[in-house]
């Protein structure tokens, strides 16, 4: 048995030790420790790109530079499943708190840890062997080696097992009474660990949810930021659900709180299963994989067994929304239908795929009808406040007057624009409750101000032969000439240059139809400028060859969208929002013990 094997095996069956009081640290520390020594020989083999084992032929390659060969541990469908589980168990140590949950925190995260383990080792092992060893391997998928996918993957990686932490906390603690002090004499507070371990799971989801948007906007060239696939969305249902949780938290719900927390965590999980068994269909998905996939469902059957049992064994004050805060707890309402939305559209296609239905998708309108009057909702709560002044209620009740106006009259998503500018100038000029409240608000109508104006934008698909032009919303494209570059040894691109005019200087963009070794369909590598807060994105779909004359023809898929950076720019402030409510809550917490 190979080392890596082996020390995974050991961190799998180790975990029986937390169920010994006496024992209760060490079996956490060896199962972190032997996992890392896993990882690390893991990575070891892909940076020195060592053939004997299968994921490295896959995944790494001498031709590409070392951060994209280590990128193998979070691109391979089976070396991905070892850096989650090492994630978890990572995480968890650093997160999960063992003062206040003793024997209870350290069961269920060792035997968590320990499935995902035991799951590893059986059907997704990436220490296999090869019978022939590879001499050199195919190297990460084209599209993935992007600056993005050095940090998004990760990041989302550490966001969804900090779910994880705060979920095993809130189960650790859900029969705690929030009012009750501790043998220090300092108030629960609802569990400040638990929340700070919320609060950063929100955070970090909201930086990787940008990220990865990001990524697929530059990459995918399909002009937008968010496609609604079954992997996507399974990054999204924890962070909504956990943003519901914090509303819940204000507006005097607790134990309702703790429960969503609880679910953010099994969503968490629920996305493991997704991404690694291959079940619908996602351009982010790993190949089908459905005895992993059947593996990875047990355990979440399991964990959402054990969950329910714990929520139901300690009951502690009732389930009910309070109306101590009534804007809080309706922003949470929001964001739990808007959570729903979401898992109608994912698990829809899954459902029919189980009943032996045809394969379909949920377009993207199904999405945006449903979401578009809560996401207009949420925009009318943020510009009230959590106390609403009479500036707040009249900028609000006027921007609600205007906004229905504009929007028969015009188009729709110009209602949201008009609330986003009139709400972003509410949260701005009437100060908030707390500076942490006021920068994740205005990110968050920053973000919805952003997909409300790239969505008033245009998209076509157009010939051209050299000299010729189009022009698309005043911004004039011709097509200058083709280049054909051979100098990378690892691909051959077909290059069209073309000239952006008509806003300012003149710009030169260079679409390309790249075509890999070891690949037979050729990669589209969009272009993109920005004159003036309007991102212009040109793609490459098709070269028409004239056997007539040496010119050739290009076929290109334009997209002008205005304004879509503020779609980043608003997820970083919304991260950051949640980030400056952790440092808060740190120093109210200290004042209390002091």
């Amino acid at each position: 048995m190979e080392s890596g094997s082996f020390l995974l095996g050991l961190a799998a069956i180790c975990g029986a030790g937390s169920a010994i009081p006496s024992l209760r640290r060490l079996p956490a520390a060896l199962q972190l420790a032997l996992l890392s020594g896993s990882v690390a020989l893991f990575a070891r083999a892909l940076l020195v790109v060592d053939g004997r084992y299968a994921e490295v032929a896959d995944t790494a390659s001498r031709a590409t530079s070392w951060p994209y060969r280590l990128a193998g541990l979070w691109g391979g469908p089976r070396s991905s499943m070892l850096m989650f589980t090492w994630c978890v168990a990572l995480v968890t140590a650093v997160a999960v708190e063992h003062r206040q949950g003793g024997r209870t925190a350290a069961i269920l995260r060792a035997l968590i840890i320990s499935a995902l383990c035991t799951v590893t080792l059986l059907f997704a092992n990436p220490f296999k062997v090869l019978d022939v060893p590879a001499v050199d391997g195919g190297g990460l998928t084209p599209i993935l080696r992007h600056p993005a996918m050095l940090i998004h993957p990760p990041l989302l990686y550490v966001g969804l097992t900090l779910c994880i932490a705060a979920a095993i906390n809130e189960l650790t603690h859900v029969g705690r009474n929030n009012t009750v002090a501790d043998t220090h004499g300092v108030a629960d507070n609802n569990s400040v660990a638990d929340n700070k371990a919320a609060l950063a799971a929100w955070s970090i989801l909201a930086f990787a949810l940008a990220l990865g948007s990001w990524w697929a906007y530059a990459e995918l060239g399909w002009g937008g930021v968010w496609g609604w696939d079954p992997i996507e969305n399974a990054g999204l249902l924890p962070w909504l659900l956990l943003t519901a949780s914090v509303h819940l938290r204000r507006g005097g719900s607790p134990r309702a709180a703790r429960i969503l927390v609880v679910c953010a965590g099994w969503f968490a999980l629920a996305g493991t299963v997704l991404t690694r068994s291959g079940a619908g269909q996602s351009v982010h998905a790993f190949a089908d994989a459905r005895q992993l996939g059947r593996a990875l469902a047990a355990v979440l059957l399991v964990a959402a067994v054990g969950a329910s049992l714990l929520l139901a064994r300690h009951r502690g004050e009732p389930v009910r929304l309070e109306t101590k805060s009534p804007i809080a707890t309706t922003a949470a309402v929001l964001s739990g239908l808007a959570a729903i939305v979401v898992v109608v559209g994912t698990a829809a296609p899954l459902v029919a795929d189980l009943f032996g239905r045809d394969a379909f998708s949920v377009e993207g309108f199904f999405f945006a009808r449903l979401l578009l009057p809560i996401a207009l909702a949420a925009l009318v709560l943020v510009g009230l406040g959590s106390r609403p002044s009479r500036t707040r209620i009249l900028v609000g009740g006027g921007s609600m007057i205007s906004a229905l106006v504009v929007g028969e009259a015009l188009w729709p998503w110009w209602c949201a624009l008009l609330l986003a500018t009139s709400m972003l100038a509410a949260t701005l000029i009437v100060p908030a409750r707390s500076t942490a409240m006021m920068v994740a608000h205005a990110g968050f109508v920053l973000l919805l101000g952003g997909v409300a104006m790239s969505s008033t934008g245009t998209s076509a698909t157009v010939g051209l032969r050299p000299g010729r032009d189009v022009v698309v919303q005043r911004h004039r494209v011709r097509f200058v000439r083709l280049e054909h570059r051979t100098d990378d040894p690892q691909r051959d691109r077909i290059v069209a240059v073309l000239e952006l005019t008509g806003s300012g200087s003149p710009q030169f963009l260079r679409p390309s139809l790249d075509r890999w070794v070891g690949t037979s369909a050729p990669l589209a590598e969009s272009a993109t400028a920005s004159p003036r807060w309007v991102d212009l994105q040109v793609v490459l779909r098709r070269v028409i060859r004239n056997t007539q004359t040496p010119d050739s023809a290009i076929v290109i898929d334009i997209h002008v969208r205005p304004l879509i950076r503020l779609v980043w720019w608003g997820a970083a402030l919304m991260g950051l929002g949640a980030l400056l409510a952790m440092v808060r809550r740190r120093r109210v917490t200290a004042r209390i013990v002091k």
